[in-house]
C-alpha cells in the first residue's frame, strides 16, 4: 500500500508541479530503487489509462464521499468517548460507595481513572479494590 500511495504521490507531482524532485529522491524516501520505482510508475499509469486529470463532478463526488466517512468516525469516536465516560463514572460511584471514610482519597479516584482506562471486563473492580 505504501508504494502504491508514493508511486501516485510522484506522478500526481509531476503532472501538477514544475518544478518537482528526480525519481532518485522519491525512491530513497519510499525505501525502493530507482527501477522499481519506475516500474511502478510505468504500471500505475498503464493501469489508470494515462487518465491524470480528473473532472471537477468525480472531484467532488469524492471528496463528498470521504466527507461522510470522516463524520462518521468522529462520531464513532465521539459516542466512545461518552460511553467510556459513562462508564468511568458507573465505577466512580461503585468505588466512591465502598470506601469506608466520607473522605475519598486520590489514590482510589486514580485507580478508578486508570481503571476505566486500562480495563475491561469484571477484572477491573478486582484491581480496583486489591
Amino acid at each position: 500500500m505504501c508504494r502504491l500511495v508514493l508511486t501516485a504521490c510522484v506522478v500526481s507531482l509531476k503532472f501538477n508541479e514544475d518544478d518537482y524532485f528526480d525519481n532518485v529522491y522519491y525512491a530513497r524516501i519510499g525505501g525502493m530503487t530507482l527501477n522499481e520505482l519506475n516500474s511502478l510508475e510505468h504500471d500505475f499509469l498503464t493501469g489508470i489509462d494515462y487518465r491524470l486529470y480528473v473532472e471537477e463532478t468525480e472531484y467532488k463526488r469524492y471528496l463528498d464521499s470521504i466527507m461522510i466517512y470522516i463524520k462518521n468516525v468522529a462520531a464513532k469516536k465521539e459516542k466512545k468517548e461518552v460511553n467510556m465516560k459513562i462508564k468511568f463514572s458507573r465505577e466512580f460511584a461503585v468505588v466512591h460507595s465502598r470506601t469506608n471514610s466520607n473522605s475519598f482519597s486520590r489514590t482510589t479516584y486514580a485507580n478508578a481513572y486508570w481503571t476505566s482506562r486500562a480495563y475491561e471486563g469484571k477484572d477491573q473492580y478486582r484491581k480496583i479494590y486489591c
